[in-house]
């Protein structure tokens, strides 16, 4: 009996003409049959959101990644919502694994709750889909995370990419564990050494406004890498892995956001008082 090969789905946050994304199904095409599910514009730091602007319009068309062809769906959408369209409309049956990435820039800390690739990641795996959540950080001269820069080079995230789902089409995710997170640092190499880390609980990026006038300009709100002081980073965070030591960091993650501390003496000091 001849086994069918695996069944991969690829999305993004960056949008379907990113090479972020053609990197990771090049590489992600030796384990399998790579579906490519994409926002069809730029859509980074959009979360998990829902959003009523999206049109929803699907536009079929074919991507070409070393030397190979993937079929292709451009979605008028945020890329939970991509998720969406992609299980219930394109896909023909759930698949083996899902990836979201390679992002520009790494999703480190606690900013995942406001990227679009974590977000993608996270509808994944409330779907039951085991998935892998990939970012490669951005040297620090780059200072756009929302273009396609052609110069930057993903073929060591890339790398990563392959061996961690791999190990994840062989082993599966352990019980406890939704999503695979890894960041990239952009000095690696396939050589660079990899650790699993737990996600730091300071900010990746600040959040800055940007206005020219009173309030009633318009205005954004951007961020820019986050200054670490020697020794803030926690030791065995993601932040301290890419930021200070420039290895590659593996972090599992789950949907159950629940506080880790004994609820039931939780409820009854609040009950009591005490």
């Amino acid at each position: 009996m001849v086994q069918k090969p695996y069944r991969i789905l690829l999305t993004n946050d960056d949008g379907i003409d990113s090479p972020g994304l053609l990197a990771a199904a090049g590489a992600l095409s030796a384990l399998g049959e790579v579906t490519v599910v994409a926002p069809r514009r730029q859509q980074t730091s959009s979360g998990r959101s829902f959003s009523r602007d999206s049109d929803g319009i699907i536009e079929k068309c074919t991507l070409t990644a070393n030397g190979r062809q993937f079929n292709g769906y451009a979605v008028g959408a945020t890329p939970a919502q991509v998720v969406i369209h992609a299980l219930q409309e394109i896909l023909p049956g759930k698949p083996d694994l899902a990836v979201s990435g390679i992002n520009f820039g790494e999703n480190a800390g606690n900013c995942v709750t406001i990227s679009g690739t974590m977000g993608a990641a996270f509808e994944l795996a409330s779907a039951g889909i085991s998935c892998i959540a990939a970012s490669l950080q951005l040297p620090p001269e780059t200072a756009n995370y929302y273009d396609h820069d052609q110069g930057i080079d993903f073929s060591s995230a890339a790398h990563f990419v392959a061996f961690f789902s791999r190990y994840l089409l062989e082993k599966g995710l352990p019980e406890g564990v939704d999503i695979l997170k890894i960041e990239v640092p952009f000095r690696a190499t396939p050589e660079t050494n990899w650790r699993v880390t737990r996600l730091s609980r300071l900010r990746c990026f600040d959040a800055q406004v940007k206005r020219s006038g009173g309030w009633d300009s318009p205005a954004r709100v951007d961020g820019k890498p986050m200054h670490l002081e020697p020794g803030q980073a926690e030791p065995g965070s993601d932040l301290q892995a890419i930021r200070v030591e420039g290895i590659v960091s593996v972090t599992p993650l789950n949907i159950d956001m629940t506080a880790r501390i004994d609820l039931q003496s939780f409820e009854q000091s609040m009950r009591t008082g005490e």
